[in-house]
């Protein structure tokens, strides 16, 4: 399976992160555009409230409500990496790194990992070099 996802983030007060998303899958023929809010947790470092809702290819909302979750950045070296572990809807590891053409994986993101119980082969890689759509 192949994954793209497109990101833009907008930063819109010193604390909060707007963005539009998109995510394709081509082998299932499936694209998803969302919009959403980043909003840290007063006073507890790495913890976020995400606030979404699905959008059309054009970014009009498709529905006037927004969903939750609960985002936590697990571990960065704040240069190569992240793992961030998302909570509500469905829980979820990520690893984000900020090279967009780099599938390798930094060796304390399998450290962290092993610590949390995980295996990088439980992740799907995200192939940046794919036809993604433009937002």
């Amino acid at each position: 399976m192949q994954v793209c996802v497109s990101i833009k983030p907008t930063i819109t007060s010193s604390s909060s992160v707007s963005q539009f998303y998109t995510i394709m899958s081509p082998d299932v023929e499936e694209i998803y555009h969302g919009e959403g809010m980043l909003t840290p947790l007063s006073n507890r470092i790495g913890k976020y409230v995400v606030q979404f809702r699905d959008v059309n290819n054009e970014g009009k909302p498709m529905a006037e409500e927004y969903l939750s979750y609960y985002e936590t950045i697990i571990d960065t070296d704040y240069e190569n990496y992240s793992v961030v572990y998302n909570c509500g809807i469905k829980d979820s590891f990520v690893i984000l790194n900020r090279r967009p053409n780099e599938l390798k994986v930094h060796q304390k993101v399998e450290d962290v990992l092993k610590r949390l119980g995980r295996n990088l082969s439980d992740f799907i890689p995200i192939n940046k070099n794919l036809d993604c759509p433009k937002n």
